[in-house]
């Protein structure tokens, strides 16, 4: 059948449902992967790209929409796995229906409860598990955990000699509300891209630096032209990228 029914939306449902047990939470969650063809039916949506905001949240909406057959005793569970591993739960207890009304295809969605102190930006997944009259199903789908990165830049000497060093220098941070601390989780991954135009030309990258355990990082350029300066986060798994205040360094005489 093309139709499909909606069997909840954050513990939110359209008939009749059980609270799951400690127990079968457990067990559930235990289940290996399905085999190819039983995961086939299983289709897990939601936003590619979740963020990772400071406090706890519920983030994106996540769903998994399957086949059901009227009678069945259907139980769904949502969860995540962050870029470093760790466990991302569903807002929602997991939901049992215990006599499909209908049909065809059904949809469970969900919102992931996501604590930005908690928890750490990379390639991670969403992962669906559900049970058909007891039988076990497990799709996993691919999605980035990203920060709302923020990166600065001091502000360094006005005017120079020609072809002098100097020290530009600023911090990281996971972005707005989050502690310095927190940087030491990332300083081996993050990096920090410096670049600098002249006036008529365009942004050229100059050197790429890491950070210390508290998101500061600092790198020296050799000054032969005036021009401007900035730091930038990159786009990429880990980041949403993030540019810093442009800083101007003039010529003496």
């Amino acid at each position: 059948m093309s139709s499909t029914t909606k069997l909840g939306t954050a513990g939110v449902l359209t008939f009749a449902l059980l609270v799951a047990s400690p127990g079968a939470l457990g067990a559930i969650a235990a289940a290996p992967p399905s085999s190819p063809a039983a995961a086939a039916d299983l289709t897990v949506g939601g936003a590619s790209t979740l963020t990772v905001k400071s406090g706890c949240t519920a983030t994106a909406k996540v769903s998994v929409t399957f086949t059901v057959s009227k009678g069945d005793r259907v139980r769904v569970e949502l969860r995540g796995i962050d870029g470093d591993g760790r466990s991302v739960n569903g807002v929602s207890s997991p939901v049992i229906v215990d006599s499909s009304p209908v049909s065809g295809r059904a949809t469970f969605s969900d919102r992931l409860w996501l604590c930005g102190e908690l928890h750490t930006a990379g390639r991670g997944k969403v992962i669906a598990l559900v049970q058909l009259n007891g039988e076990s199903f497990r799709k996993d789908r691919a999605v980035s955990f990203k920060y709302r990165s923020a990166v600065s830049l001091a502000k360094p000497a006005s005017k120079v000699k020609r072809g002098s060093t100097v020290r530009l220098h600023g911090a990281w941070s996971r972005g707005k509300g989050f502690s310095p601390s927190l940087t030491y989780l990332d300083r081996t991954a993050q990096r920090i891209v410096v670049q600098f135009r002249t006036a008529a030309g365009k942004w050229k990258s100059v050197n790429k630096v890491g950070i210390d355990s508290r998101g500061r990082w600092s790198t020296r350029v050799k000054v032969s032209k005036a021009g401007s300066w900035r730091a930038l986060v990159e786009k990429d798994a880990r980041n949403l990228g993030a540019t810093s205040t442009v800083r101007t360094i003039k010529l003496k005489g």
